[in-house]
């Protein structure tokens, strides 16, 4: 840019409009995708790159959000059944768009994954240093933390508590009570499997759970914990009336508010569950 243009813009609007092409960050918007099942598999009848295409769509909706998110999660089963290394191989470039437009994006394990097959295709994509054999992450934003749980148990649909996690997680919500941030715990697997629920009610600070894994809308309290179930970003059960879609969460000062965004003809696309906070 030419100096004497330079100068004129900064006169006029400051840096704001030297970069007018650059898309603002709304740091109170936040992407929730679960389940994206994306692989290559012939011996599954079902499958016909499907999953693929629709989280290529998902990721398209991201990139024209004006502004745009501040971070996006996956709540696990990237690989579309087996934790095959080409599965992720053919989901880098469908996510890396994210790294490439500036949004971070933070993933735990499903059941269909396999950790070290994961890392041999993302290798920066480690978590806390408790748990170098697993996938916990904390993520802040603005107004509040998210914590993602690894609730893989490899060769196994279902999951159980981990009690070293659930260690880690009480004294790490103790830790961040100070900051007077919420925040929202959550893993691949549904709460009552993963046993999280006892250790939630502890802390104040502590606002709800959110997982995948049943490829459903389930928004209502369990046990007293606000919990978000998450829609297959990628993949629909055969005969299931619930499309694909993903979620945006809006932190807010006093609520949270998670909506749907389905595809049209879904009963519940536009569907919200209000998070309020005293």
């Amino acid at each position: 840019m030419p100096l004497r243009t330079l100068a004129l813009a900064l006169l006029l609007g400051g840096w704001v409009s030297v970069f007018a092409d650059e898309v603002p960050v709304d740091p109170n918007l936040v992407v929730i995708i679960s389940d994206v099942h994306v692989g290559a598999n012939p011996n599954k009848p079902d499958y016909a790159a499907v999953p693929e295409v629709k989280l290529q769509r998902v990721i398209d909706k991201i990139l024209a959000m004006n502004p745009r998110p501040a971070l996006v999660l996956n709540y696990g089963d990237i690989s579309y059944n087996d934790g095959n290394k080409i599965d992720y191989e053919m989901v880098k470039p469908i996510l890396s768009r994210l790294d490439e437009a500036g949004i971070p994006w933070v993933t735990t394990f499903g059941n269909h994954d396999l950790r070290e097959v994961f890392w041999s295709v993302f290798p920066e994509k480690r978590g806390v240093e408790e748990f170098p054999e697993r996938l916990v992450t904390v993520t802040e934003t603005d107004r509040a933390f998210f914590i993602l749980l690894d609730s893989l148990e490899v060769g196994n649909v279902s999951t159980s508590p981990d009690p070293a996690q659930l260690k880690w997680l009480d004294e790490k919500l103790a830790s961040l009570e100070p900051t007077g941030k919420r925040v929202y715990v959550g893993a691949h697997h549904l709460i009552e499997e993963f046993g999280v629920a006892e250790t939630l009610k502890k802390h104040p600070n502590a606002a709800g759970y959110i997982f995948g894994h049943a490829h459903h809308w389930l928004c209502r309290p369990i046990d007293g914990i606000p919990c978000i179930g998450l829609s297959s970003t990628g993949y629909t059960f055969p005969g299931d009336t619930q499309l694909p879609g993903y979620a945006t969460l809006r932190l807010g000062e006093t609520e949270d508010v998670f909506t749907l965004h389905s595809q049209p003809g879904d009963p519940q696309d536009g569907e919200t569950f209000t998070v309020r906070f005293k």
